[in-house]
């Protein structure tokens, strides 16, 4: 009888089935670990204790100058995590727009507008 050299020349392959079962045992097991830590990992944090809010002044404010062309808008008023952000008006070149400009650690800030005389229902 000719047999094929290596693991396969081996008569008692029930070691090697036993071997492979717990190397899948072992390899379970890091798994359910690593899993485990990651989810220890991610633990949440309340948005607003996390969230940093970045607000930028008006157009042309700063390196000295302290005016701008820009106007404070009087149609909204926003707050990103509990920080006011100043809204602007912005009408040169004939443009009729209003924006409030910030920057935020937090993917998901909560973000509040508030209309003096209007109610948001959509």
């Amino acid at each position: 009888m000719i047999r094929p050299a290596g693991d396969d020349a081996d008569p008692n392959r029930a070691p090697a089935r036993r071997s492979s079962r717990v190397k899948r045992i072992i390899a379970a097991a890091a798994g359910v670990t690593i899993a485990a830590a990651s989810l220890m990992l991610t633990g949440t944090v309340p948005a607003q204790a996390a969230t940093t809010v970045h607000t930028y002044a008006p157009t042309g404010v700063g390196g000295g100058t302290t005016t701008s062309p820009d106007q404070a808008s009087t149609k909204y008023q926003v707050q990103v995590a509990g920080t006011p952000v100043q809204t602007v008006r912005y009408t040169a070149n004939r443009n009729n727009f209003d924006i409030a400009r910030f920057a935020s650690d937090s993917r998901t800030p909560t973000i509040t507008v508030t209309l003096p005389s209007t109610t948001i229902d959509t």
